[in-house]
């Protein structure tokens, strides 16, 4: 699924894996950034890597550790720190209810939020953020 070269970048920082043309996914990136104070986090769009990953989750690869779904938001609240990290509370919701309504969500993205022609470009500032694997 995540290539050895991913898992292997993640033990530096913790790679997020989004759909790079989905309105919605960029709109949680370009959130991240801005709350990501440390610069902890990596990013990639899905549709970069030659892997076959499903489009329909934003995926966080930590440490050699694949996190999908309603587990990436659980995982980038706890490191985000305060006050962020107080919503992790969401991980107490059993996972499978937690994905149902991921799902659901993932599904209608497009025709919810919309999608664009290309993939996010990262300003200069954010490219720094961003990996090309």
């Amino acid at each position: 699924m995540v290539s050895n070269e991913l898992k292997a970048l993640s033990k530096q920082h913790p790679i997020i894996l989004f759909d790079g043309e989905c309105i919605m996914c960029n709109g949680f990136v370009q959130w991240l950034i801005k709350k990501d104070q440390n610069q902890i986090f990596r990013y990639a769009t899905l549709q970069s890597q030659s892997d076959q990953l499903d489009f329909d989750s934003v995926i966080l690869v930590d440490n050699k550790q694949v996190f999908l779904k309603s587990d990436v938001s659980v995982q980038v609240l706890k490191r985000l720190g305060l006050p962020w990290k107080l919503l992790s509370f969401i991980a107490m919701v059993p996972a499978v209810i937690r994905n149902k309504a991921y799902d659901i969500i993932a599904r209608n993205r497009y025709r919810w939020f919309g999608k664009k022609d290309q993939c996010y470009v990262p300003t200069q500032e954010e490219q720094t953020l961003f990996i090309d694997v």
